[in-house]
């Protein structure tokens, strides 16, 4: 068995070596605390366009206490408030996350007959990019603090060596 590690506060390579297996990943961390969040990209709640899922913790009716106003169509003071609300401390959160940025498995497939034909090494694998993040951001990505996050990336292949 063989374990290497490689990092310092940011990233971390780790290998591992374990008879024909091998496994390899590179694991991310990133400190952000102050990030803008899901209020700077949306609009009001009420409005005709999509909404986080966080709205739906709205104030409803006299009596409710809520971070997030009540539904309007059509209120200016609602808008201005909002507005207010939008761009205050609310609207940034922490945006430290630890990704899972590469996931390799790949496994030595070489036999004594692929030996004798000439070839010299063969490997079976599968490997994955972005797999998962751990964050406690408000907000689609804590990476691009946009609407679209890195995409998701599975490759399964054999590598043939003559």
């Amino acid at each position: 068995m063989f374990l290497l590690i490689f990092g310092k506060q940011r990233a971390n390579i780790i290998a591992l070596v374990l008879g024909r297996f091998s496994v390899s990943c590179l694991i991310q961390f990133v400190r952000q605390p102050y990030a803008p969040n899901y209020l700077v990209w949306f609009s009001r709640p009420g409005a005709l366009s999509n909404q986080p899922i966080y709205v739906m913790n709205r104030w409803q009716k006299p009596g409710d206490e809520s971070t997030i106003q009540r539904y309007s169509v059509s209120n200016a003071a609602a808008n201005n408030a909002y507005g207010y609300y939008q761009f205050s401390d609310a609207g940034f959160s922490d945006a430290s996350y630890i990704r899972l940025r590469n996931l390799y498995i790949a496994f030595d497939a070489l036999t004594q007959s692929m030996k004798k034909i000439g070839i010299k090494q063969v490997n079976l694998f599968l490997q994955g990019h972005n797999l998962f993040t751990v964050t406690s951001y408000k907000g689609l990505d804590p990476e691009t603090q946009t609407f679209l996050p890195p995409v998701k990336l599975f490759t399964a292949g054999v590598e043939i060596n003559f």
